[in-house]
């Protein structure tokens, strides 16, 4: 994520611009879960704190399988 991508977020890591629409559908739809950031990806073995964040909602994470993970 570009620097000034991060700027533009608010406290809570909020840009509702920035978000793209998938992300923005899950996020309307509540589809999302809390895991611990030490939990392993089924998909790629890594733990879920190296995916990244969704741009636009920096407090969410996009593991492997599309899924968006509060941590």
């Amino acid at each position: 994520m570009m620097f000034e991508e991060r700027h533009m977020h608010d406290d809570l890591g909020n840009c509702e611009a920035l978000l793209d629409p998938k992300h923005k559908a899950k996020l309307d739809a509540c589809d999302f879960y809390r895991a611990g950031g030490d939990k392993q990806c089924e998909t790629c073995g890594k733990v879920y704190y190296d995916h990244p964040n969704v741009v636009g909602a920096l407090w969410l994470t996009e593991i492997c399988s599309g899924e968006l993970v509060k941590l």
